[in-house]
């Protein structure tokens, strides 16, 4: 098998060290759409092919909180009746650009393999994330798009569906997705897919439900600013146990990639040391925890002191050791010398997180329903 890391040149491992089996992914990596994938909200930039490039009051009028997916029918049926065919509606959303640096993050998580298995959840439509993925040769990566259904109807107009029914009071009535991933995770267990680390990439209000399904080792990376940023730090002043997963706010999705380089134990914590001569240089890499970016891989002895960035730690994989000549009996943290980084947990009693996709409720935060678009666009100003 090829490696997962280019960077750190290291191999898939299941939980129990040995290899992974071919194409059995190690992490699921959740992404959403608008403002995510792509810098626009693609219902603001369908508004282009409207009369006048302008909905008229009377339609806006008719949006009721919680009930945006409702509004959304309305709007494309306004759009059929003036003229507008899905074949225009794609010329839009294959010209919405990507948000900066996400194309370089699809490329280099194409690369991986089997490592990730990745999935997009978007309160768009499939219609459109299809075609603005198909446009920017992504579609492929996603394993499954979950969306608002939407394709041509009787008329040969685009029409829109809701995704589904819940009965979550924060989300949108045709979406909660924290349902939405709760479901795959199950679907994949009963698959025999259990995934090692969950990454969710993402912006909105309502990317913020299914962070309760994030244990400790998992990472959310909300865009820097946004809703789903904002309700995170509200989560964790309210109560900072409550929110296990790690957090990496992104401005530029190159910041995703960098974080998403850095070799890591599966739910552990780092590992180090500063004797160079117990690991190989293929098994680590330095990374500066703070920034996320990792430096060019050097043995201890190659970098003096004096030379290591304030806060720069050498970080491997626990479950390397077995592949990684020259070891010995050299176990990670068994080191005279050997440290660890400030733990959640402490490494030497670490336990295996699980999920229990019957109990994990949505992380504390605000009770009342989360903001429709219009709204979280309001809460960006």
């Amino acid at each position: 098998m090829s490696g997962c890391f280019p960077v750190a040149g290291l191999r898939c491992l299941s939980r129990d060290g040995g290899m992974a089996a071919q194409g059995s992914p190690r992490f699921l990596l959740t992404f959403d759409f608008d403002e995510t994938i792509v810098d626009e909200n693609s219902d603001d930039s369908i508004v282009r092919v409207a009369p006048g490039q302008r909905l008229p009051e009377s339609l806006r009028a008719t949006y009721r909180e919680g009930f945006y997916n409702e509004y959304m029918q309305r709007v494309f049926q306004y759009l059929g009746d003036q003229g507008v065919r899905p074949r225009d509606l794609r010329a839009v959303y294959e010209s919405i650009p990507l948000s900066p640096g996400m194309g370089e993050l699809l490329q280099f998580v194409a690369k991986q393999g089997s490592c990730f298995e990745v999935i997009l959840i978007s309160d768009a439509n499939t219609f459109g994330v299809e075609s603005a993925l198909r446009a920017a040769g992504h579609q492929g990566l996603f394993r499954r798009i979950f969306s608002n259904p939407s394709g041509p109807d009787a008329r040969g107009l685009l029409a829109l569906r809701p995704f589904h029914s819940h009965s979550c009071a924060r989300c949108p009535a045709n979406m909660c997705k924290h349902k939405v991933l709760s479901d795959y995770l199950r679907e994949r267990a009963h698959d025999g897919v259990h995934f090692e680390r969950l990454f969710y990439v993402g912006d909105g209000a309502n990317d913020f439900c299914p962070m309760g399904l994030l244990a400790g080792g998992d990472v959310a990376f909300p865009r820097r600013g946004y809703p789903m940023h904002r309700l995170i730090q509200e989560a964790q002043k309210a109560d900072p146990s409550s929110f296990r997963a790690s957090v990496v706010p992104w401005e530029n999705a190159t910041e995703v990639r960098l974080h998403l380089q850095q070799p890591r134990t599966p739910r552990g914590e780092m590992v180090l040391s500063t004797d160079a001569s117990l690991r190989p240089r293929s098994c680590f890499t330095f990374c500066d925890p703070t920034l996320h970016s990792c430096l060019p891989q050097r043995t201890l002895s190659e970098f003096p002191q004096e030379e290591m960035p304030e806060g720069t730690v050498a970080s491997w994989w626990w479950n390397e050791v077995v592949h990684c000549p020259g070891l010995g009996s050299g176990q990670p943290g068994t080191s005279e010398n050997a440290t660890t980084s400030p733990p959640r947990t402490p490494a030497s009693s670490m336990q295996q997180e699980t999920r229990d996709l019957t109990k994990v409720a949505p992380p504390a935060g605000p009770s009342e329903p989360l903001p429709s678009h219009m709204e979280q666009k309001a809460m960006m100003f």
